[in-house]
């Protein structure tokens, strides 16, 4: 009956620890950022025309600090010039004007993405979004454990998306080290053990 009961137990799955990727959640000021994708626009002086979703259109304005990424891991920096909503359409744009130079060979039509840093969020807890985190909404995550050597599952509620950062509103907490790699084939288990 004592092996029967054994050979019952479920196992817990194993992973190796090369193949996660693992987030701190933070507690602290989270940069409100609009994540932007468009193109090279004018060369000499250097910028870029960025679209976003026309709802968020009036949070975008002159001046605010952008980031933009032709080729990873090249971040050029710049600040917002002209905002334009005046489509009506599902879009707005922005004129991003660039104050670093661009790289050798870079033409007008050169796609980028990026970041507009639109706000800040005071005293929140958040860390770097799994791949299939979605504001405003409940998930779970696994959370590694005291001893290192196992993930624990825990329900998490998100709040504001902010590129790639995620507000926490319950279920973890600052210090927790959170896996972010996708963990949807260990749906069905409780625990992991790190290997």
């Amino acid at each position: 009956c004592w092996a029967a009961t054994l050979a019952a137990a479920p196992q817990e799955p194993v992973v190796s620890k090369d193949s996660l990727s693992v987030h701190e959640v933070k507690r602290g000021n989270m940069p409100i950022l609009e994540m932007v994708s468009g193109t090279i626009s004018g060369i000499g002086p250097d910028k870029a025309t960025v679209h976003f979703p026309a709802k968020n259109a009036g949070a975008v304005r002159n001046g605010e600090a952008a980031s933009l990424q032709i080729a990873p891991p090249a971040i050029l920096h710049g600040k917002v010039g002209l905002v334009d909503a005046s489509g009506g359409g599902e879009t707005a744009s922005a004129e991003i004007e660039l104050t670093d130079p661009l790289p050798k060979g870079t033409s007008v039509g050169t796609a980028v993405s990026g970041l507009i840093q639109t706000g800040e969020a005071r005293d929140v807890i958040y860390f770097a979004r799994p791949a299939q985190a979605r504001p405003d909404s409940e998930a779970t995550v696994f959370v590694i454990e005291a001893d290192g050597q196992h993930e624990v599952r825990r329900t998490v509620r998100y709040g504001r998306q902010s590129g790639p950062l995620i507000e926490v509103i319950s279920g973890i907490a600052a210090g927790d080290r959170v896996i972010v790699t996708d963990t949807s084939r260990f749906a069905g288990s409780e625990r992991i053990k790190i290997q």
